[in-house]
This record gives structure tokens, sequence and C-alpha cells, in this order.
């Protein structure tokens, strides 16, 4: 008989028969995805807005307006409607013979003492375009401080319009005092003379009659804007931009007659090299504002002289004024291929590089780019700036 070998200690020890061992389970292997290779896995930071060009720090608010009354009477000045009456009378030329002119004076508002006297006076030829402003504080002051701000051509006013020609031109500024009563004395004639209006009543036509008919016309187109404030504050006010001729006499006679007595009290002001100061900025500021809203009805070169004056003494106030002007231009290029209608829009785009200090007039690579485009990205990023949060 065969002994088996067994282990030593089941020789001391009873040993049981051994169960099978169960697996044990493992934890199935996580395995990490590579992160793509050149991007980062952490969270991008915030990116900052896009700085607007036109109005990096906003809307500006502009410099606030006097708010004028309403008048409730009317000043007196028979004496002087009678000598002003003949002399209009005088001046109309009649455009059929055996007419008559008739003259009609409306009211003056302007009840209590004068405080203030702006003027604008220009012309379509030559390039001068100016406005004046006359004031004091008191009603008992001596005097009235002046100031002067004028447009004047340096030249090349014909070339072919570009952003070089349309800088051709100066600034000129004139200061100084003018005796209140000299101006009280102008404001004479001038207030009625602002209120008239002249008209041509013909004769009845009798039957086989044929009236004789001349008329008249010249190229001299001017400017005459005027406007007399008081202490209420109420205003007179009245302007005729356009030609000397036979069916406009009507509207210009009197303010023509008003400019003759007031525009030597401030067209010869001396000359000032100092640059505007603050109140004086803010004053032109307040006369844009008023401008432009009347830019539609108003002459196109009148418009342009507003905008080159703008560009070099405004600033990003003027801009949300300036861009209905702007868009007008632009559809004006836009309905055709007229060079004079892109030559339009060059006077709004220096304008606007000037008030907005961003030039968008060059490309990249230093040359210049097409105007209409350069006109439709301020109208844009302008917009832009004034339609976001104040």
């Amino acid at each position: 008989m065969r002994l088996l070998a067994l282990p030593s200690t089941c020789l001391l020890l009873a040993c049981a028969p051994s169960k099978a061992r169960e697996p044990v389970a493992k934890a199935p292997a996580t395995i990490a995805a590579p992160a793509p290779q050149g991007i980062s896995t952490e969270a991008a930071p915030p990116r900052a807005p896009q700085v607007n060009r036109c109005l990096p720090r906003g809307r500006v608010a502009p410099p606030p307006t006097i708010t004028l009354h309403s008048p409730s009477t009317c000043a007196e000045h028979r004496r002087q409607e009678a000598v002003l009456g003949p002399l209009l009378v005088k001046r109309y030329q009649p455009m059929v013979k055996g007419s008559r002119v008739d003259v009609q004076f409306a009211c003056d508002p302007l009840t209590f003492d004068v405080r203030e006297v702006q003027l604008q006076l220009g012309y379509g030829h030559g390039g001068y375009f100016a406005i004046f402003r006359l004031w004091r504080d008191s009603d008992d002051a001596g005097q009235f401080e002046a100031l002067g701000i004028a447009h004047r051509l340096t030249g090349g006013a014909y070339d072919k319009y570009t952003y070089d020609v349309a800088s051709r031109f100066e600034v000129r500024v004139s200061r100084g005092r003018v005796d209140a009563r000299a101006v009280l004395r102008a404001l004479e004639v001038a207030r009625p003379a602002l209120t008239a209006s002249v008209r041509e009543m013909e004769p009845p036509a009798l039957p086989n009659m044929v009236f004789g008919r001349s008329s008249f016309f010249s190229s001299g187109n001017f400017h005459n804007y005027v406007r007399i404030i008081d202490s209420m504050p109420q205003a007179l006010e009245r302007q005729y931009t356009g030609y000397p001729s036979s069916p406009d006499q009507g509207r210009y006679l009197g303010v023509q007659l008003a400019m003759e007595q007031l525009s030597p009290l401030v067209v010869d002001l001396p000359e000032d090299s100092a640059p505007l100061d603050e109140a004086e900025l803010r004053y032109f500021t307040k006369r844009f504002i008023d401008a432009a809203q009347d830019f539609e009805r108003e002459s196109w070169w009148v418009r342009d002289r507003w905008l080159r004056l703008a560009g070099r003494l405004g600033g990003p106030v003027l801009v949300p004024a300036l861009l209905p002007e702007l868009q007008r231009r632009i559809d004006e290029a836009r309905s055709g291929d007229s060079e004079s209608r892109e030559a339009s829009l060059v006077d709004a785009v220096v304008a606007m590089q000037g008030m907005t200090g961003w030039d968008a007039r060059v490309a990249e690579d230093g040359s210049t780019r097409p105007v209409r485009d350069v006109a439709v990205e301020y109208l844009r990023e302008c917009r832009a700036a004034l339609d976001g949060p104040p």
C-alpha cells in the first residue's frame, strides 16, 4: 500500500477540502481623453467690449438752452413804421406797370429791454460766412460785449473737391465792445424792419388791357439772419437766404434793411488770435444745434460752412445734430452718379473727423478710402454709440 505525502500541517490537523476562490471584480479603468494639442482647457477670460470709435465715452449732453416766452403784447413802432413804409416802397422794383406796393408791419414781441443780438452774414460766392453776437448782462450796462466767428476761404475752392480742398479755409475770431447807445439806436430801425412784409398789388384788369411786366434776377446769393432777445426772454427772428430777384423782394427787403443797421456794429471788430474760450465754444455749440434743426430747408452752401466751422470748433457734443445731415447726403449720393453729390459728403466727413478725433478716411495700407464708404462707417458707428446705454 502506497502512502500519499501530505503537508506537515495536515498531519497534525484535519484538513477540510478547500473551496475554489471567487474572482474579485475590478473597477473599470478610467482613461482620460487627451486634450487637443495647442488648446487650453482653462476657461477663457471675458472679452472686453469693443470701444466705439465715434464716441468712446458715450453721449455728451448738450449745453442748456433758454426757454423763450410767447408774446402777449407787441411793442409800439408807429413812428418808425411811418418812415420805413415809404422807404421800403421806394426800394421795391415793381413787376407790373401801374401796380401799388403795400407794406405791412407785424408784431414785435420784445416788450422788455434787449439783452442780446445774434447775426449771421454770408455770401454764396467768395466763401465768406460769419456769426456774430452782441450781449450784455444787465439792462443798464453801458456797453455790449461783441464776438465774431468767421469762415474765410484760403484758395482752391473750385478745384476737384477733395479732403485737402475742404480744409482750405481759416476761422477768424473778432472780439470787442460796442456802445449800448449805438446798438439801441440801430435797433430802433432794425426791429420794425424785421416785421415788415412788402407785396405788390396789381391794378384791376380792364377789357382788352395788357399789363406790361418786367423782372430782374441776380446771381449774388446771400444769407442774412437776425435774432434779437430781450430779458423776458422773448425773441424776434427773421432770415433770408437766396438771390436778389423780383419775386423775392417782399421776403428779403425788411431783413436786408435790418442787417444794414446792425452789421456795421460788428463787421469791423478787431481780429483776435486768442482761441475761443469755454463760454465762446459753448455759444457756438448752441448756434450750430439751432441751425442744424433747419438744415433740410437751408441753402447747401450755408450748410457746408456750418459743417466746416463745426469740424474746427465743435466736439463730440455736436455728433447727434450732424447725423441727420450726414444721412441726407449719403442718400443723395446714392440716388445718382453726380460728382457733386459725392463731393457733398466731403465736408460732412471732414467735420465728423474733427468733432470725434477718429479718422476713418485712410485705410490700413495708407490709401485714401472712398468717401461714400467712410461716410457710411461714420454714420453706422456713431448711431451705435447714440443708440446704446447712456
